[in-house]
């Protein structure tokens, strides 16, 4: 049986709501436009409306996993549940977690991207800018979950 954190560790239906808004809008708007826009060119809107189908589908599915299994594991609980093996779970939490680090270093690359472009700096800003961010972001989730959650909490 696993212990119960307190209540000041857990993460409000607010919190959740703000890191998962924050997520999308730091991926989706600050970090893929260009490069969608880029690539699709006309077409990005039909790219982006194709991606907010695939985001709602993920989100239904999702919450209907959270109903039907009561744990706080989340996709590592989905798995375990979904195959016998042990190990598959453990390929997908793995997995789960280089998607997160992949998704961090594309934060701090377009974080750097845009502070060099305002900077006008070279790119010695750039990797400035990377490295002052991650460092950000380490210190946000060592700090805490909660810390974590009301960083991205748009209301107090």
């Amino acid at each position: 049986m696993r212990k119960q954190n307190s209540d000041k560790e857990k993460l409000g239906l607010k919190e959740l709501i703000a890191i998962g808004v924050g997520g999308m809008v730091g991926g989706g708007i600050f970090s893929v436009l260009g490069l969608s826009v880029e690539l699709s060119g006309h077409a990005a809107p039909i790219a982006f409306s194709l991606g907010a189908v695939i985001a709602l589908l993920t989100g239904l599915s999702y919450s209907r996993l959270g109903l039907c299994f009561r744990d706080d594991g989340g996709s590592f609980t989905y798995l375990e549940h979904a195959f016998k093996g042990k190990n598959i779970a453990g390929i997908g939490g793995w997995l789960l977690l280089t998607g997160y680090i992949g998704t961090l270093a594309l934060y701090a690359f377009t974080f750097g991207v845009y502070g060099t472009a305002m900077l006008g700096g070279e790119a010695v800003v750039h990797h400035v800018l990377e490295s002052f961010i991650l460092l950000l972001f380490l210190g946000v989730n060592l700090y805490g979950v909660q810390a974590a959650g009301e960083t991205e909490d748009v209301n107090d």
